[in-house]
């Protein structure tokens, strides 16, 4: 390895662990978002499991997206897509940005406790542009379990979860995905 290539190494490796070290920070939570955690957090992992299992269509796949909603509250969702060869998920949570017709005011916003919980799990709270973002390093599928319970914890928190609520999951390339149910089952 050339000095070059294991500067890279290590700025990687750092990045990542303080990626998942302010998540795990963020975390510290009531009764009831533990039950609506570990009440989907194998769906969700089974799900992006699913994903990288599927052979990338082009270099530019667009489908491996995974989007976790509350089918009853229209702009309440959290999603990430894997790229960079999976090596990478760039997330969002929504703002509220995209509920208005181009042009028309904005009268959707995510304000108050909401936002200070999205942001305190490390998205970035400017949405004069479009959702609160967050990226992360992917080191592999041993990441999946920190990238469920990011997710689960941002739409429990972002978007008023309660333990038990009913999610919505969508994800063109995991069409084979687990069921809650089979999930229930090995556990």
């Amino acid at each position: 390895m050339t000095p070059k290539s294991v500067a890279a190494y290590f700025a990687r490796a750092l990045a990542l662990v303080v990626g998942w070290a302010a998540v795990a920070n963020a975390w510290a939570r009531d009764a009831d978002e533990q039950a609506f955690i570990l009440r989907y957090r194998c769906l969700v992992e089974q799900t992006l499991q699913a994903i990288k299992d599927t052979p990338m269509k082009t270099a530019e796949d667009q489908n491996r997206f995974l989007i976790l909603y509350r089918p009853e509250h229209g702009a309440s969702y959290v999603q990430c897509i894997l790229h960079e060869a999976d090596k990478q998920a760039y997330c969002e949570a929504a703002s509220g940005y995209w509920d208005h017709p181009k042009g028309a005011p904005r009268n959707h916003f995510i304000v108050g406790k909401a936002l200070n919980a999205l942001v305190a799990l490390g998205f970035s709270p400017d949405d004069s542009k479009g959702n609160f973002v967050r990226e992360f390093a992917v080191a592999g599928p041993q990441d999946f379990p920190n990238l469920a319970e990011f997710m689960l914890a941002a739409l429990y928190e972002g978007y008023a979860g309660r333990a038990q609520m009913r999610i919505g999951v969508e994800a063109p390339d995991a069409p084979q995905r687990q069921s809650e149910e089979r999930c229930q089952a090995l556990s």
